[in-house]
């Protein structure tokens, strides 16, 4: 629950939709257990909540949405952007990093990681978990069987079905649509035919009167300082600022939010 705690989720979540995540969360455990031991699992699950709640704390604080499945295929160009902000360690991760840091020192001075008693005497018990672990992971990908409890998800609203469901069961209704599924009479020969209809006529301009107009669009870009003149501690836009001269036009409009 590092992750719901750390978001500000936590007190939002139903009392069926906060099972279901610990649940998740313990087939998770079950599925690590499996393959190792408890100390390992237990270890592992922790340091994986810390660093996802950490990831998912400024995926929310600076792009206002959480960290969904499909972000996997940008993680590149999160990289590429994340240098571009000032990455603050504010009193909320602080406090919880304490709370993941000091089982994991626990479990380094207390525990054995290894124990090959433990691999030979107890691999039916792993067997068991391992397959409780994949029944559990089934269902909660399955949506029909989550409609029948009551759990629905908002896909159009990604961050009030995270704030509805919980992070790790909004993550497995997301995972269906991480393939996008190929529509139908779709292929290249019909695109060809389509176009074929259509025939380019030049035009009969003169090309001289035709300046070069850049348009940039960009549905979270605002110039907010131009609504109320507020004043920052660094210059939010320095580049768009600098942009003068008699080779550049400058201004603002009216965007009407229905694309």
């Amino acid at each position: 629950m590092f992750v719901e705690s750390l978001s500000g989720n936590f007190p939002k979540l139903a009392p069926i939709s906060l099972a279901l995540n610990i649940i998740l969360l313990l087939a998770i455990n079950t599925a690590i257990f499996s393959v190792t031991n408890i100390k390992i699992a237990a270890l592992s699950t922790g340091i994986f909540s810390g660093i996802l709640g950490i990831a998912n704390y400024y995926t929310l604080l600076y792009r206002g949405s959480p960290i969904l499945p499909w972000d996997v295929y940008s993680v590149n160009t999160a990289i590429d952007v994340m240098s571009y902000y000032n990455i603050y360690i504010t009193w909320e991760i602080f406090y919880h990093l304490l709370f993941i840091v000091f089982p994991i020192i626990i479990c380094f001075l207390f525990c054995k990681f290894f124990d090959k008693a433990f691999y030979k005497k107890r691999w039916g018990e792993k067997t068991y978990a391992f397959i409780i672990s994949i029944i559990c992971m089934v269902i909660f990908t399955n949506p029909s069987l989550l409609t029948i409890i009551g759990v629905t998800e908002n896909v159009y609203m990604q961050k009030d079905n995270y704030e509805q469901n919980g992070f790790l069961l909004a993550t497995a209704l997301n995972m269906k649509y991480l393939n996008v599924e190929k529509p139908d009479l779709f292929s290249e020969e019909k695109v060809t035919e389509i176009f074929e209809k259509y025939q380019v006529v030049e035009s009969t301009s003169n090309k001289e009167d035709m300046p070069h107009i850049v348009i940039i669009v960009n549905e979270s870009f605002a110039d907010l300082q131009s609504i109320y003149p507020f004043v920052t501690n660094t210059e939010v836009m320095p580049f768009i600022n600098s942009l003068s001269g008699n080779n550049v036009a400058k201004g603002t409009c009216y965007v009407s939010q229905n694309g």
